[in-house]
């Protein structure tokens, strides 16, 4: 019976994943952990954060294989359209302040830090975040179920990555050292 030196515990999800949309970063080869901070943090608007990467596969199929083999293709890489809740009768109520800041049309940038509580802990000097370049979309009401206890009124918006994703960027250092 042979054991595998790797069984990590995991790290606990909930909680630990913060989200920021951030307007603008000057150099994106050395982002200012001020910048990050200027942005306005979802961390806690949200109801979920899906990022996902697919990427497709060729089949080749030269005259001399026996056998077609496959490439790998372009990677494409989505954001789910994310849903908040919203004030219809008082749009610039402050605990919705994100509401204004995410109109549809505006690029920038969501930074995603995980591993690391959302509330407690703020950005810092070598915490590893991904940066997606996204163009935010169009918003649409999320239907009332009158049967749902509790419910809130929320919205939906998409948001379309509009560059490549750098992912794995430590924080106060030039990307790529």
């Amino acid at each position: 019976m042979s054991t595998s030196p790797f069984d990590p515990p995991g790290i606990d999800a909930a909680g630990n994943s913060k989200i920021v949309f951030v307007k603008a970063i000057a150099d994106l080869s050395a982002p200012k952990l001020a910048e990050i901070k200027a942005g306005t943090d979802l961390s806690c608007a949200l109801y979920s954060f899906e990022p996902s990467t697919e990427q497709s596969t060729v089949t080749r199929t030269k005259y001399c294989y026996k056998q077609a083999t496959e490439s790998l293709g372009r990677a494409t890489t989505k954001i789910e359209a994310v849903e908040y809740d919203y004030n219809p009768q008082n749009l610039a109520d402050t605990a919705y302040g994100y509401y204004s800041v995410l109109t549809p049309g505006t690029t920038g940038w969501i930074i995603d830090r995980r591993g690391l509580d959302a509330k407690t802990v703020d950005f810092a000097a070598d915490q590893i975040v991904d940066i997606y370049p996204v163009t935010l979309g169009a918003r649409s009401r999320v239907a009332v179920d009158s049967s749902a206890e509790g419910e809130k009124l929320r919205t939906r918006q998409a948001i379309a990555v509009s560059g490549e994703p750098l992912e794995m960027v430590v924080l106060g250092r030039i990307l790529g050292l």
